[in-house]
């Protein structure tokens, strides 16, 4: 997995109290000196993947994560 130094992981979960975890990732990372956009994306995924987050826009499906947001906003039935 990804490591941030201890005050960065403070940093970035700043960041996503502030910002949320909606997709944003290039102007999410612009506050996160030396960071970009797919780097605090991959992070962000490290975290959930090993289960020190949860992340509400995803549910467990077997062994993977599936978005459960259709792209008209409306939840996908069979993941409820």
């Amino acid at each position: 997995g990804m490591k941030f130094p201890i005050e960065e992981h403070k940093m970035f979960m700043e960041r996503v109290k502030k910002m949320g975890v909606n997709g944003n990732w290039g102007l999410f990372a612009k506050e996160l000196p030396g960071r970009v956009g797919y780097v605090c994306r991959d992070y962000w995924k490290d975290l959930r993947d090993k289960g020190d987050v949860i992340d509400q826009n995803y549910v467990r499906n077997g062994d993977k994560w599936v978005y459960k947001w259709t792209h008209g906003g409306k939840n996908i039935k069979e993941f409820q």
